[in-house]
């Protein structure tokens, strides 16, 4: 788990500052976050398909 400050909020996003100084959007669910809360999240690991192009 990792903890942020928020940073930006729109409709569908939030954006945190992670204290290694990472910047961190993610889909927002159904909580309600103001700019400077500090929250905790689970990170989403992400995989991207290796290109074989020649």
């Amino acid at each position: 788990m990792k903890k942020g400050i928020v940073l930006s909020v729109t409709k569908r996003h939030i954006t945190l500052l992670t204290p290694e100084g990472e910047f961190v959007r993610r889909n927002r669910d159904n909580g309600v976050y103001e700019i400077g809360d500090e929250v905790t999240i689970i990170p989403v690991e992400r995989t991207f398909p290796i290109s074989s192009k020649k």
